[in-house]
């Protein structure tokens, strides 16, 4: 060290650690900090920003024990040690994270080499401050207060996914740390569903903040191998064979993936998939306890638009949000282009309504005011089982009433769903007030599949009751993406229905949504599918298509020969649409044949 100066060792942060800085290994050793190939690779993004004379920000979404939180906490020590007047923070989730980094920390000080140990002024649990520099280092817990004191040049937020309340940290960082070319700012976490680090992530990478994304995948790891059995590793499984042939992963590589889940995953892929991801996609569905099924809901994914598929690099592009209007002449809505297309208000109208095909409405109503929760309608067509329009918004529930009642005469008097609770009763009132006649009733009991409607309209939520509702639209996502499954699904292309699939999560053996995310439009759609369905325990599977010429044939017994049926009367005996359109075409041939034999013309 005594060739090195000191100006060097600032301006040389690989120099500093490797000379300076000691780690103590997992095996307990005392070592010098070498920076591995994940740690270089923060170094290179450091390097560019410092290059462009831009602050550094860096986003790094990692795997465990690839290195990066103690190179943040080396860079961040680095900085204080050889800066004059400066203040780093450290931010930690828990408590023992926060007693974690401060002992690095420490180790970091107690075996600097002799005559860059500065003396010091503060030296306890939390704080260390240089006399010879006048620089700090202070070690934080995130917690419920936000992003309040974290004014620095230097920061470091650890494990920052699963902080209380991030967006207003982000907000803090943004305001507490200078945009000055010497000021840094690290945050590093593994997933935690998609919250608001999940969009922080996002925007990074579309380039809509300063962040610089690092993503290190476990297979990039060099230690990350093991030795495979003399034997082989025998069959591999579908996620085996689909990382060997997306990242020509090698039998060493896999063979650790088999150990490491075993060992370190409690025998779960899943947690595996969350703790080391392969990429920056499926790692946020397998993490934060999500309650619909990853595989299902990265389908949805895909076909909404959110993300380009990996497989055909497209990215399907959703119709346009709209508002919703009534023509009185066509005596039917109409959509217009909407005044507010980026407020989370408005309908996206995926298919029109089929002749003499069934649907379904859901309703989820709320209070209407903004900042609050929004209602929502969801239109399943249940002879496909696609949802063919959603509307959402702020709107008071009488309106949201008349939005119900506009779209059950376009989507041919199908059945409505609406919520019973808190202010579902105004709506179903005014529904009934404006003429709505197939209002679902509950049932008896939810779970039997024989169980007969009573004369209470609506759908009562409650603790015993919110998960059969949820249940139901489990099932269908999980299908979606189950070439073996038993039952069926459909489409579900609206960008907002699926975003807030992926804020649904587990809490406290219940299921609901993220802190600062919304549920509205996922609770309708789940309405919908559960007045198709009927209970819990009824298949999910589109209604019955039966045989035309059974169907006419039951019919003409019950009415007489030649009996003209009604769409209703052909949709109570439970033909699809498929089967009345070729009903249609027979006849339109017959009346056709019939005319050319009487010399006649169709008109």
């Amino acid at each position: 060290m005594s060739k090195v100066t000191v100006d060097e060792l600032r301006g040389n942060y690989p120099l500093y650690a490797e000379g300076a800085l000691k780690i103590q290994t997992k095996a307990g050793e005392i070592l010098p900090l070498r920076l591995n190939h994940s740690q270089l690779a923060v170094e290179a993004a450091v390097k560019k920003q410092e290059a462009a004379g831009q602050p550094v920000r860096i986003l790094e979404l990692k795997a465990r024990q690839t290195g990066l939180s103690t190179d943040a906490e080396a860079r961040i020590f680095h900085r204080c040690h050889l800066r004059q007047n400066r203040r780093a923070i450290i931010v930690a989730h828990i408590e023992d994270s926060a007693k974690e980094i401060f002992e690095m920390t420490r180790t970091y000080y107690e075996n600097l080499p002799e005559g860059l140990q500065l003396p010091r002024r503060i030296f306890n649990r939390r704080n260390i401050r240089f006399a010879g520099t006048n620089s700090s280092l202070r070690v934080a817990i995130a917690n419920k207060s936000g992003g309040r004191g974290l004014t620095a040049q230097y920061l470091h937020l650890s494990e920052v996914a699963f902080y209380p309340k991030l967006k207003e940290v982000i907000a803090a960082v943004q305001q507490g740390v200078p945009a000055l070319p010497d000021s840094m700012v690290i945050a590093e976490s593994t997933p935690n569903g998609h919250n608001e680090f999940y969009e922080w992530w996002q925007d990074a990478k579309a380039g809509r903040n300063d962040f610089t994304p690092i993503f290190i995948p476990w297979y990039s790891e060099p230690t990350y191998r093991r030795r495979p059995p003399r034997a082989g590793l025998q069959h591999l499984d579908d996620d085996e064979c689909e990382l060997k042939e997306a990242y020509s992963l090698d039998d060493e590589q896999l063979a650790w993936r088999r150990w490491c889940i075993a060992n370190n995953c409690r025998n779960d892929s899943e947690v595996f998939l969350q703790e080391y991801p392969s990429d920056d996609r499926t790692c946020f569905l397998a993490s934060g306890r999500p309650a619909f099924d990853r595989k299902g809901v990265q389908l949805y994914i895909f076909m909404s638009g959110l993300e380009t598929d990996p497989r055909t690099m497209l990215r399907a592009e959703p119709p346009p949000l709209m508002d919703l209007e009534w023509d009185a002449d066509r005596k039917a809505p109409r959509l217009i282009r909407s005044t507010r297309p980026g407020s989370g208000h408005g309908c996206r109208l995926l298919r029109p309504p089929r002749e003499r095909v069934q649907y379904s409405l859901g309703l989820d109503v709320a209070e209407g005011v903004r900042g609050g929760d929004r209602s929502a309608i969801a239109v399943l067509n249940r002879m496909t089982l696609d949802f063919d329009f959603f509307w959402y918004g702020w709107t008071p529930p009488e309106q949201l009433a008349v939005y119900g009642y506009w779209l059950w005469l376009w989507y041919n008097q199908g059945l409505v769903i609406p919520e019973f609770n808190n202010h579902g009763y105004t709506t179903i009132t005014t529904l009934e007030n404006l003429g709505c006649t197939n209002i679902w009733r509950r049932p008896d009991s939810l779970e039997k599949t024989n169980a007969r409607p009573t004369d209470r309209l609506g759908y009562l939520t409650s603790i015993k009751t919110r998960d059969p509702l949820f249940n139901g639209l489990r099932e269908y996502v999980r299908n979606a993406a189950d070439p073996d499954r038993v039952h069926q699904s459909g489409r579900i292309e609206d960008p907002e229905c699926v975003r807030e699939m992926l804020t649904c999560v587990y809490e406290k053996g219940r299921i609901d949504h993220l802190p600062n995310a919304h549920d509205d439009v996922v609770v309708a759609a789940a309405l919908a599918l559960f007045g198709h369905r009927g209970s819990e325990k009824e298949p999910l599977l589109p209604m019955p298509a039966q045989d035309v010429r059974e169907a006419l044939a039951r019919a003409e017994s019950l009415r007489g020969p030649g009996a003209k049926l009604t769409i209703s009367e052909m949709l109570a005996l439970g033909m699809s649409a498929a089967d009345l359109e070729e009903h249609d075409a027979r006849e339109y041939h017959a009346r056709r044949a019939a005319m050319r034999r009487a010399g006649g013309r169709m008109g």
